[in-house]
C-alpha cells in the first residue's frame, strides 16, 4: 500500500497537500479559524450602526477583514519563527503535540543498553521513547524485530563515522558531542570528523578542546585546509551572500568534499563503515535507536532521517519535513502533477525575482510544501525518495567509496529556464550516488541505486534553537526575500481564491437569522407596510 511505502499516494492526499500548501493552513486549522471568526464578526455585525458598510455588506466586508488580519498573522509568524525563535509561535494549533528529545536526556537511558538481553536490550518503555524520540516502542513487536536487525548489523560493522560542517556552532558543539556519544553502546567505534571555517565563536577551539577531553575513547578530527591555517578562508555566510557566482549552494558542496574526502581517507583499509552526515547545530537528539531502526530496514542504501519542524507561515499547524530544498519525491510517489507545477512556479520566480535562486524557491514554494506534506502524511513506513535531508543522512561508507560519488561544484545558477538555479548540494549528490551505484548493482554488488526515507527514525526541532540562520541572520536573508516579493504576492492571491469560498460559507452559515438592518432592512420594512396598507 501507499503506506507502506509500495505505491503512489492517493489523488485526496496529493490534493489536501496542495490546498494547504496554499493556504499555509492545515484544513483543520483553516476550519477552525473561520468558525472563531465566524462567532467574532457576527457579534461585530450586530452591534454595527444601522446604514454602515458592514451592516449592508456583512459576508463582503467580513471576508475582506478577516482573509487580511489572517494573513497579517502568518506573515508576523512566519518572519518571527526565526527573527525571534520561541515556542509561542506555535501558537495557537502546535503547542499541545508538538515534542522535543533534549540531547542530555540521551546518555542516562543509552548507557542501560545490553545488546545480549534481547528482545528490549535492557530498555525499559521510557528509554525506547528517549532514544527513538517517541517514534517507537518496544510493545511494538514489529520494531522491536527491526531494531534488533539494525542493531546486528551495526555490530557486524568496524564503527560508525559521524560528519559535518560547522561555523559559527560553539553554543551547539556539547549537544553534538552528547548525540555523538549516545551512539558509543552501539557501535564498535565511533568517530567524528568535521569540517570548519571562517567562525568567529570560538567554534574551532571547542572542537579541539572535545577532541583532547575523549582522547582514547574516540577521535574528533578537524579538517584542515592546504594553504590556510584553521580554514580562515574568508568566505561570506552562504544564506547571506547574493546569488551571484553560484556562492551558495556550490560553497557548501566544496566543503562536503573536503569533508567526505577526510571521511574515505581516515578509513581506508579499516573495514566497513556507516556514515552518518548530519547537522552540527540541530541541538536535538539524533535519535539512535531511528538509526538502529534504519539499519534494520533499509542497510544499502542512503537513508534520510524524518526530522520535522513547524513550516514558517502556519500558526503551528503544519508539522512537516525540516530542510524542504533537499527533498524530491520518487517517479513512483505518483506526486508527478504537483512536482510539474513545483517546477513551473520556480521557472516563473526566478525570472520575475532577481534575489531568487532554486534552492529559496523549494523552501517558499507552496506546491513544494504541499507535495513534502503529501509524502509525509502518506507514508508510515520507509519509502522510496530520489533525494532527501531534513537535517541528517546514512550512508553505507563503503557505496560511497565504490562509487566515487561527489557532490557537484558546478554553478547552476542563470539557468532560469530550466529552474535549477543553485540547487541544494544534496539532491545532485543523491542522483550523482544512485546513477552511479546502478552499474555496480547491475554487476551483482548489494548496494541499492536509490534512496529512502524513514518516518521511524525522526526527531523534532527545538522552536527556540532552530537551526541555520536565526536573529539578526535571518533578518538578512528575510530582507534578500523581501526586496524581491512578487513571487509570494502571487502565492497568497492565489492562497485568497481558495480561503474566499470557505469564508464565505462560515459567514453566511452564521449570519444566518441575524436581524437585518441597515438601509436594505429599512427598505423591506416601508414594503411591508405598504403591503400592510393595502390589505386593510
Amino acid at each position: 500500500s501507499a503506506r507502506s511505502g509500495g505505491m503512489a499516494l492517493s489523488a485526496p492526499t496529493l490534493l489536501r497537500g496542495l490546498v494547504e500548501g496554499l493556504l499555509r493552513l492545515t484544513l483543520p486549522a483553516e476550519l477552525a479559524t473561520w468558525l472563531v471568526f465566524g462567532v467574532l464578526w457576527r457579534l461585530v455585525v450586530s452591534a454595527c450602526p444601522k446604514n454602515s458598510t458592514i451592516c449592508r455588506y456583512p459576508v463582503q466586508t467580513g471576508l475582506l477583514i478577516i482573509q487580511t488580519v489572517v494573513l497579517l498573522l502568518q506573515l508576523a509568524n512566519g518572519w518571527g519563527h526565526l527573527a525571534v525563535p520561541s515556542w509561542g509561535w506555535l501558537f495557537p494549533f502546535g503547542t499541545p503535540t508538538y515534542a522535543c528529545t533534549e540531547t542530555w536526556e540521551l546518555a542516562a537511558a543509552a548507557t542501560k543498553f545490553c545488546a545480549e538481553s534481547e528482545p528490549n536490550f535492557c530498555l525499559s518503555e521510557a528509554d525506547w521513547t528517549t532514544l527513538s524520540s517517541r517514534a517507537l516502542s518496544r510493545d511494538n513487536a514489529r520494531d522491536v524485530a527491526e531494531v534488533a536487525r539494525g542493531i546486528a548489523h551495526a555490530r557486524a560493522l568496524s564503527g560508525l563515522v559521524i560528519a559535518g560542517l560547522a561555523r559559527n556552532t560553539a553554543q551547539h558543539i556539547q549537544a553534538w558531542r552528547e548525540n555523538a556519544e549516545s551512539f558509543l553502546p552501539f557501535f564498535s567505534s565511533v568517530s567524528v570528523v568535521v569540517f570548519e571555517n571562517d567562525s568567529t565563536d570560538g567554534t574551532r577551539e571547542a572542537l579541539k578542546a572535545w577532541g583532547a577531553e575523549v582522547a582514547g575513547s574516540y577521535e574528533v578530527s578537524i579538517v584542515e585546509c592546504e594553504d590556510s591555517p584553521d580554514c580562515k578562508l574568508g568566505h561570506g555566510r552562504w544564506y547571506t551572500a547574493g546569488p551571484k557566482g553560484g556562492r551558495k549552494q556550490t560553497q557548501l558542496a566544496h566543503y562536503r568534499n573536503l569533508l567526505l574526502q577526510e571521511v574515505l581517507r581516515r578509513t581506508e583499509g579499516k573495514g566497513s563503515f556507516e556514515l552518518l552526515v548530519m547537522d552540527v547545530d540541530l541541538a536535538v537528539s539524533i535519535s539512535p535507536l531511528g538509526v538502529m531502526h534504519t539499519l534494520g530496514v533499509q542497510p544499502y542504501a542512503p537513508v534520510a532521517v524524518a526530522g520535522r519542524f513547524i513550516t514558517a507561515m502556519t500558526l503551528g499547524s503544519m508539522d512537516n519535513y525540516y530542510d524542504l530544498s533537499a527533498f524530491r519525491p520518487s517517479n513512483e510517489s505518483g506526486s508527478g502533477v504537483l512536482v510539474a507545477m513545483h517546477d513551473a512556479f520556480c521557472r516563473h520566480a526566478l525570472r520575475i525575482a532577481s534575489g531568487w535562486d532554486r534552492a529559496m524557491c523549494d523552501t517558499s514554494s507552496a506546491f513544494h510544501i504541499g507535495t513534502v506534506l503529501a509524502n509525509h502524511r502518506g507514508h508510515e513506513q520507509i519509502y522510496r525518495v530520489e533525494s532527501a535531508y531534513n537535517g541528517a543522512v546514512l550512508y553505507p561508507l563503503d557505496q560511497i567509496r565504490e562509487s566515487g560519488a561527489r557532490y557537484s561544484t558546478a554553478s547552476t545558477w542563470g539557468s532560469a529556464e530550466s529552474g535549477d538555479g543553485d540547487l541544494n548540494e544534496h539532491i545532485l549528490f543523491h542522483r550523482a550516488l544512485a546513477e552511479k551505484t546502478a552499474p555496480l548493482a547491475a554487476a551483482g554488488a548489494k548496494w541499492l541505486p536509490a534512496m529512502f526515507l524513514n518516518p521511524k527514525w525522526s526527531f523534532h526541532v527545538n522552536p527556540e534553537r532552530p537551526p541555520g540562520p536565526t536573529g539578526p541572520e535571518w533578518k538578512k536573508v528575510a530582507a534578500r526575500v523581501g526586496a524581491n516579493p512578487f513571487p509570494f504576492v502571487e502565492l497568497f492571491l492565489i492562497a485568497i481564491l481558495i480561503r474566499w469560498p470557505i469564508g464565505a460559507f462560515f459567514l453566511r452559515m452564521f449570519l444566518v437569522g441575524r436581524p437585518r438592518s441597515g438601509g436594505k432592512a429599512t427598505a423591506q420594512s416601508k414594503k411591508g407596510e405598504k403591503k400592510s396598507g393595502k390589505s386593510l
